[in-house]
């Protein structure tokens, strides 16, 4: 199945075909089209994630206009994964991210659960802290495994941050 996104939201928090996939809830099999503007939280998919995704495939441009001063997360294909939430597997983004604040992944902004088998080959280009080809940072029961980073990823920020292939910034229990 097949989805044109076409958002242009400068004024709310959140952006994304999906405001939320609920526990229990699982979307699978798509392609997504078009092109998302928005302030903190942007997603292609979902802003937010309790249930589960599967075989997502974005094609979707990410544009976030908030500033340094914002905490958000914008992902490919979820801005935010719950640490409860079910697995993103076999998901593929090729649109472009950019922005300027917080948590920026090519698949997930900031995972917090099992992300399996998915593939960036979209750009990913922010300006401040953690910035990901999968994702921008995974929480503390957040795992990665049999994912591909082919995109370009790039700060903008003359600062500190935390940049990586697969994950800028990784948060495990001590």
């Amino acid at each position: 199945m097949c989805y044109i996104v076409s958002i242009n939201n400068n004024t709310t928090n959140s952006s994304a075909l999906f405001g939320c996939i609920a526990k229990g809830a699982s979307v699978k099999n798509l392609s997504l089209y078009g092109q998302l503007n928005g302030r903190v939280r942007l997603g292609g998919l979902a802003g937010y994630l309790l249930g589960s995704v599967d075989n997502i495939t974005s094609y979707v441009t990410l544009t976030q206009a908030g500033t340094g001063n914002e905490t958000g997360t914008v992902g490919g294909i979820i801005a935010n994964q719950e640490n409860s939430a079910g697995a993103i597997t076999n998901c593929v983004n090729y649109g472009s991210i950019t922005g300027e604040s917080y948590i920026f992944g090519g698949i997930v902004g900031s995972g917090g659960a099992t992300i399996e088998n998915c593939t960036n080959w979209g750009s990913v280009t922010a300006a401040n802290v953690s910035i990901g080809g999968i994702s921008g940072s995974t929480k503390d029961k957040g795992t990665i495994s049999g994912c591909a980073n082919f995109g370009t990823i790039r700060s903008t920020s003359k600062e500190y941050g935390k940049i990586g292939g697969i994950v800028g910034s990784a948060v495990k229990p001590i």
